[in-house]
């Protein structure tokens, strides 16, 4: 209501940076008459803190090269500040986003999930730990929603404006079926930066959860009028697929593998429209390419074992069931599959 509640100013030294923020929010706390616990005042290198600065801003693009640059950065923060939980948290982010898009091998793999952890052990309160352990469990380990959910809950209590985690927690309650929560995420992201392409797609899928596919479609457009990265792409197609028109998605994934031929969601679900049109030889070739960038991601596997379904491959599908179990007796997506083995 625009009336004056708290200010002051103050005259330091840049080292005290952190020192700073943490008494600014403080006394707006007290200003406010509101509680919370900070936890110990953050002792980072100046020098790492920029570099994490600028990290964090090449990551937000989510394009090739600076999400490459953005790694560099952070790992250059790494050596100048090893115990960085932020930085270690800015790192698995930024290679579960890399990762579909230009790597996707298992040491890498396993290089997001240790700086996750890492960042949790330094930081066991800290938000972007806390999201960077739920964007890689989501990615990753899909059939863990459950513990990827309660890591965006905790990421979300100390941070819930961030446009980009509201989105990634919308698509995380989706595929746990928590479509109503799914659509809160997706209306707030839009709200928080409507006029983004990424606020634009997250009220397309709000909008198709309200039954208003036609609106859906029409954001869809909109969006990709504006930005058409692969994610966005693919993102949009996902929406096309579920409405059941699969030449649109189909059109758009395309596009978005023509960008970068080895955008992995992107060639699993077009693995997926193709058996949805009662074509298994098409969406084998999609899988094949989607498994020599990464073999035991989960979407992957999930997707190979419904084709093997569709072509009767009863001996392969019994390989790979029983190969996903060993490597992850507790994923209930291996489990949900392990129904049909005996069928």
């Amino acid at each position: 209501n625009d009336t004056h509640v708290w200010s002051t100013a103050y005259n330091r030294e840049l080292k005290d940076i952190f020192v700073i923020q943490d008494e600014v929010a403080l006394q707006v706390a007290d200003a406010l008459k509101v509680q919370f616990d900070l936890g110990p005042i953050s002792e980072v290198d100046l020098e790492a803190y920029d570099l994490f600065l600028q990290a964090r801003a090449l990551a937000s693009t989510i394009g090739t090269k600076s999400l490459a640059d953005a790694i560099t950065l952070y790992r250059r923060a790494l050596t100048l500040d090893p115990d960085y939980a932020d930085a270690w948290a800015g790192l698995s982010v930024a290679l579960t986003v890399q990762l579909p898009l230009i790597k996707g091998s298992d040491p890498e793999l396993s290089e997001a999930r240790q700086a996750a952890e890492t960042a949790l052990n330094l930081a066991p309160k800290g938000w972007l730990s806390h999201y960077a352990m739920a964007n890689y469990l989501a990615a990753f380990e899909v059939g863990r929603y459950l513990d990827a959910n309660r890591h965006f809950e905790l990421a979300m209590r100390d941070n819930p404006n961030d446009g980009r985690m509201l989105v990634d927690y919308g698509l995380s309650l989706w595929n746990a079926g928590d479509i109503g929560r799914a659509r809160v995420m997706f209306k707030k992201a839009y709200q928080r930066d409507p006029l983004s392409a990424d606020g634009m797609m997250a009220n397309a899928y709000a909008l198709f959860i309200d039954g208003k596919a036609t609106q859906a479609t029409e954001f869809t457009e909109r969006a990709l009028s504006i930005d058409d990265r692969p994610y966005l792409l693919w993102f949009g197609a996902v929406l096309q697929v579920m409405n059941n028109d699969i030449e649109t998605g189909v059109r758009l994934l395309s596009r978005a593998v023509a960008q970068n031929p080895r955008h992995l969601a992107s060639l699993y679900t077009l693995a997926q429209a193709f058996e949805m049109l009662s074509d298994p030889v098409t969406a084998d070739i999609w899988l094949t390419r989607a498994e020599q960038i990464q073999p035991h991601n989960t979407q992957v596997i999930w997707r190979r074992l419904s084709n093997l379904t569709s072509t009767g491959d009863s001996a392969r599908y019994t390989r790979i069931m029983e190969e996903w179990l060993a490597r992850d007796p507790d994923n209930v997506f291996a489990k949900r599959f392990e129904g049909y083995l005996y069928m």
